[in-house]
């Protein structure tokens, strides 16, 4: 069974599982440790009284956004609109709130290899698939739309240095054959 729960400082439903009950998690959307309590309804006119926390034993891991609770076994804490959604603004492993970071410097760098040393048409190939994946991704919402210039200058770019080469090599073959028959032809 889950405890659903709303973060103290910016009202986002939490929900984890209930053998973390009294313990305290750190929220995904906005990093403030909270004390993990079930909802409870009073009735009118009463207040009840404020649980008293026990004292956070969680250790933070650098750019990790799971809560480590008073057990060894970290728990994940997620958003409901993330469960319905993975790719959500606060998600378990979201980067600045999209699943996957962008990747335009290294799409445009292939992209520029492919124009000075296309070797085997590798770089220019890599830049055309990557950039086309990278795009519809951001596209979709599942990845950091920060990067979309570079991604597409650096498929531009993987576009021209894959086509470019295969252009000079046709051309090259047709010059060959027409050098070849005027040759036979002058020959005769």
């Amino acid at each position: 069974m889950a405890i659903e729960f709303e973060c103290e400082h910016c009202n986002t439903t939490l929900r984890v599982s209930d053998k973390h009950a009294g313990k305290r998690a750190k929220c995904p959307k906005c990093q403030a440790v909270n004390l993990i309590q079930p909802r409870q309804s009073s009735p009118v006119g009463f207040d009840a009284p404020e649980p008293v926390p026990p004292q956070p034993s969680y250790q933070e891991s650098s750019g990790s956004i799971q809560s480590y609770f008073n057990e060894d076994s970290p728990a994940a804490v997620t958003t409901t609109k993330a469960m319905s959604n993975p790719y959500a603004a606060g998600s378990a492993g979201a980067v600045g709130g999209y699943s996957q970071p962008h990747r335009g410097p290294m799409v445009l760098t292939l992209g520029i290899l492919s124009l000075v040393c296309n070797l085997m048409l590798v770089p220019g190939i890599m830049a055309w698939i990557l950039g086309r994946a990278d795009l519809k991704a951001i596209d979709a919402g599942r990845m950091d739309p920060e990067g979309r210039g570079m991604t597409m200058a650096g498929m531009v770019l993987g576009i021209i240095g894959t086509v470019l080469p295969i252009l000079f090599f046709l051309l090259y073959m047709l010059v060959i054959i027409v050098v070849v028959f005027a040759g036979v032809a002058g020959a005769r």
